[in-house]
């Protein structure tokens, strides 16, 4: 089964897996011996690509892979997380009713962008 393929990254835009044919060449005479198959997703709105210049991935997977790798989306996910177990762990041991207010309206917004995520 294939894995959803995320927004672009720049432009929020709609990224499709395509295949193109890789030409390859003696570096000494330029003479073409043989092309491959690769697979890239590209942005159909801006333009952005997992290929750089000459790359491309074997398989689709292998592209729709790089293009949803996100280390930063990653990183503030697991950030969330840690947060979020924080507050469920100050809920535990605090009473004042309007810190816990606040700690429920914070941990919806969590939930909410954690939800998002998934």
């Amino acid at each position: 089964m294939s894995e959803k393929i995320k927004p672009c990254p720049f432009c929020g835009g709609k990224g499709g897996a395509t295949n193109h044919p890789r030409s390859h060449f003696d570096k000494d005479t330029y003479e073409h011996i043989g092309t491959e198959v690769v697979c890239n997703v590209d942005c159909i709105d801006c333009g952005a690509s997992t290929a750089s210049g000459d790359a491309g991935s074997a398989t689709r997977e292998e592209a729709i892979a790089i293009w949803n790798h996100r280390p930063r989306e990653e990183r503030l996910v697991k950030l969330l997380r840690e947060a979020k177990e924080s507050l469920v762990t100050l809920q535990l041991i605090s009473t004042h009713a309007p810190a816990c207010r606040y700690r429920a309206t914070l941990l919806a917004a969590i939930d909410a962008a954690l939800k998002e995520e998934t």
